[in-house]
């Protein structure tokens, strides 16, 4: 699973599913990776490697799915995408076509009651 850190931790239900998430769990964040280790931290979420997370400077989120698409050990794998940003996910599920990926609208961070709406209309999301 694929999550952005966008301070997650502040949002119910949020550190356990990524508890209860299959794993590995990566988080792709445009945070510094220090930061987003810290927020991770502070929510309970220790157990995570610092290499799952992949910070500012590691790439678009798109090139990061992409990478690790392209791993032998995540060969077939399903990656569940979850992002604040419609325009994000409305983007990725254009440059990742063909990939098994899975996108979640967030309700928190950078989106709108209009963009949840429009993500419920769309079928890629």
């Amino acid at each position: 699973a694929c999550v952005t850190c966008s301070d997650i931790c502040s949002y119910p239900g949020v550190v356990s599913a990524i508890n209860n998430a299959t794993k590995p769990v990566f988080i792709i964040t445009t945070k510094q990776t220090r930061f987003a280790k810290a927020l991770l931290d502070h929510a309970g979420l220790t157990d995570l490697p610092e290499e799952n997370i992949f910070g500012l400077g590691s790439g678009s989120k798109v090139s990061v799915i992409k990478g690790l698409l392209a791993r032998p050990e995540y060969k077939g794998a399903t990656v569940h995408f979850v992002e604040d940003r419609l325009e994000t996910l409305q983007g990725a599920s254009l440059s990742l076509l063909g990939a098994r990926v899975i996108y979640y609208l967030a309700s928190w961070g950078y989106n709108t009651e209009a963009a949840r709406q429009e993500a419920d209309e769309d079928p890629q999301i």
